[in-house]
């Protein structure tokens, strides 16, 4: 009896062979085995953690050294952050991170369908984040073009 996580990756031969995208591809490399799955998972998770870092803190023009004061930590320990070849930093670091950069951290367990349904659609700019005060400036004036278009509208009725 096939588990879930194989059931929800049967397809026939013929879609296999037709699909040509990231995830497609993705795909048929992680039927092959569930130990290259996982070492997948681990190699995208120490790669995209290190380039959402390096993203967010070129986002907010920060310098290492200054993103490193911010975080009360040696520069150098700021550049192991950002490179995908050391070990992943734990859950304690991140939750620093994110409270040096103002934003949530989620940290759950997926699917992998979850996983191949976005990995055609990233870009470098998918790794940004804006701070709480930047989402609360966008939500601002979000409501203010909405006053507007209200008023505007009322007018011409």
């Amino acid at each position: 009896m096939p588990t879930t996580t194989e059931a929800s990756f049967s397809t026939t031969e013929d879609e296999s062979q037709s699909t040509s995208s990231v995830s497609g591809q993705l795909l048929d490399s992680f039927k092959s085995s569930k130990e290259y799955r996982h070492a997948f998972i681990e190699e995208k998770v120490r790669t995209w953690v290190a380039a959402q870092i390096r993203a967010i803190r070129q986002q907010r023009h920060l310098r290492r050294p200054e993103f490193a004061k911010l975080l009360g930590k040696a520069p150098s320990w700021v550049f192991r952050l950002e490179d995908p070849n050391e070990a992943p930093p734990t859950i304690s670091t991140l939750l620093q991170v994110a409270e040096a950069f103002d934003v949530d951290l989620d940290v759950r367990f997926v699917p992998f369908t979850d996983f191949l349904r976005t990995v055609d659609t990233q870009t470098p700019e998918s790794f940004e984040v804006p701070s709480f005060d930047e989402e609360l400036r966008a939500l601002a004036d979000r409501s203010e073009l909405e006053r507007e278009a209200l008023t505007s509208g009322r007018l011409r009725s």
